[in-house]
């Protein structure tokens, strides 16, 4: 038995019963003679129940052809984004889902991507989502590691509309800030070291509302912490 690591991520899904909580994968683990004529693979995927604190598996969930030769790149909201190991193809697919068809996983393509002069591709630090990829209307976002964001609408766009993180002075400080979207204002937003500034997107981006927007963020009236 072989073992396939993947990065981690959170699921906010219904659980393997009912109640609605969150799962962590652990990553899957491929059976012995489990590749399928047509190139798939059947796969055991493990999940931690943080509630719980146990391990739980789902048995023998089918992975397509497709994902078979890709790299888990990113995730959010219980879906996670796949770069093709031969190519350049980039894909979303609700495979690490607890509750997704153990035969048959949602596989969503999206646009190869494309880097901006000066800037890479290869190394993607986080992903953020608006919604659930199902919806009309989702917003997928990518942050790489260094100055590049690139967002698309899997339903909508023929490419990915990328953007620099400006302006040049703060790009030291957001290299390695985690991609949030906020629903309740519909934008994406970065956080500064220390969590005094934020910079957000509109998601709605054209080539004239491009820059970031910057929010400042006092802190006021700290509760005093004893130093036990």
């Amino acid at each position: 038995m072989s073992t396939h690591r993947r990065k981690s991520f959170r699921l906010f899904s219904s659980s393997v019963a009912t109640s609605t909580t969150p799962y962590i994968s652990l990553g899957d683990t491929l059976q012995k003679d489990s590749l399928v004529d047509d190139g798939s693979e059947i796969r055991d995927v493990v999940f931690f129940d943080p509630a719980k604190e146990e391990m739980i598996t789902v048995p023998d969930k089918a992975f397509p052809q497709e994902l078979v030769h890709s790299s888990q790149i990113g995730s959010s909201q219980g879906w996670g984004i796949f770069s093709n190991d031969r190519g350049r193809s980039v894909c979303l697919s609700n495979v690490y889902h607890p509750l997704s068809p153990k035969s048959n996983p949602e596989i969503i393509p999206l646009p190869s991507l494309i880097a901006l002069p000066s800037d890479q591709t290869d190394v993607v630090w986080n992903v953020a989502m608006s919604s659930s990829p199902s919806d009309e209307d989702c917003v997928v976002a990518i942050k790489f590691l260094g100055n590049q964001l690139s967002l698309c609408r899997p339903h909508r766009d023929l490419r990915w509309t990328n953007i620099q993180v400006l302006p040049v002075e703060i790009l030291a400080k957001l290299d390695t800030s985690n991609l949030m979207f906020s629903k309740r204002d519909q934008r994406l937003y970065l956080p500064a070291p220390g969590g005094n500034e934020l910079y957000s997107w509109d998601l709605h981006l054209d080539q004239k509302n491009k820059n970031p927007k910057l929010h400042q963020v006092p802190f006021r009236d700290l509760p005093h912490l004893a130093e036990s």
